[in-house]
């Protein structure tokens, strides 16, 4: 157009620019110049979640995706539209920059962040010498559970998984050696062996619940999983979330379980429990730090063990381990065959 040896009737324009980097709420980042107006985000909002924030505005070169004035995009699972987009216009504040995607490593899981059991991919990568980091949740699609999507707070529910991890073994808020520690927990259990209690977290895979039955039925204990204190009606809807925040709460039911509270109990052994109970003496197994005095042993995280899942429209689906930690924490199935109780 500069050097062309003819006249044109057509005055030359400054190219259009939109905005980058901008914040359209609901942790997603939106770079309207990478957007090829494809409509898929705005056909999210219009005919997934029903909720409109997004729309295109403009006419010919000045059309791009925006939210609606005065709205921000805000639903609960406004940041599939992340994954929905073709051309990366669409970023996860959460993500974006955090890693280069071709270091991850993607493995098949299933979230834990309620009963729903949905079908994700967990982004992770290894750094020599450094132990296993979990990036992201991203949807794995099955129909029969929950097609293409999941819900934010699934999504976004690896950064508890990592925080605040019980890494070793304590009595009263001091650490012991692991031989101290299970010491004391055959201790206790001679200490109060006609009067023990064991409750069962139901967000345990299937094979660690059948593992603690049978440790609890060979030193004669009652075996309790309370599941009220997992109900938020609050969290549930009619899409993916359910009103019960515990991912294997049917393989409790299923098993006939007593789901009360554990009374009359002088030892109460907890098993990843989220509730805390009183009596005499305690023993936890926990994944992350509470504040407690009781004697409290570290168990891996569900990434970092294998086993099945029945969510509750019953249907059982079995995740491999995922994470592999430079100093490895003992399983339920591993801590029982080593007291010789499995």
């Amino acid at each position: 157009m500069d050097y062309g040896l003819y006249t044109s009737k057509i005055t030359k324009a400054e190219k259009v620019k939109h905005d980058k980097a901008l914040d359209l709420g609901a942790n997603v980042m939106l770079d309207q110049e990478r957007c090829v107006l494809c409509a898929r985000c705005t056909r999210f909002t219009a005919d997934i979640t029903k909720t409109h924030e997004l729309g295109i505005v403009g006419r010919g070169d000045d059309a791009k995706v925006t939210t609606m004035p005065g709205r921000k995009l805000e639903n609960d699972y406004a940041m599939n539209v992340v994954d929905l987009c073709p051309v990366g216009a669409l970023t996860s504040k959460d993500f974006r920059f955090a890693q280069r995607v071709w270091f991850l490593e993607s493995s098949d899981a299933i979230c834990h962040g309620c009963a729903k059991g949905c079908n994700i991919t967990i982004d992770h990568n290894k750094l020599k010498y450094k132990d296993d980091v979990i990036y992201r949740f991203r949807p794995r699609r099955n129909d029969a559970i929950n097609g293409f999507f999941i819900c934010d707070a699934g999504r976004l529910s690896y950064k508890e998984l990592q925080k605040n991890r019980q890494e070793s073994a304590t009595l009263n808020g001091k650490e012991l050696s692991h031989e101290e520690a299970l010491k004391n927990f055959h201790d206790l259990l001679s200490l109060h062996q006609n009067s023990v209690a064991v409750v069962i977290d139901a967000n345990l895979y299937t094979e660690e619940i059948e593992s603690i039955i049978n440790f609890a039925q060979t030193i004669d204990a009652k075996i309790y999983a309370p599941l009220d204190i997992y109900k938020d009606e609050s969290f549930g809807d009619d899409m993916l979330k359910s009103s019960m925040r515990a991912a294997n709460y049917k393989t409790v039911e299923n098993l006939g379980l007593d789901t009360s509270e554990p009374s009359d109990a002088n030892l109460i052994i907890n098993f990843n429990h989220p509730q805390d109970f009183s009596a005499h003496s305690k023993v936890n197994f926990l994944t992350h730090k509470r504040e407690n005095s009781a004697l409290t042993l570290p168990i891996t995280a569900y990434t970092e063990s294998a086993g099945s899942l029945t969510n509750e429209d019953n249907i059982t689906q079995y995740t491999k381990q995922i994470v592999f930690k430079n100093s490895p924490l003992p399983t339920i199935s591993e801590y029982l065959k080593g007291l010789n109780y499995e």
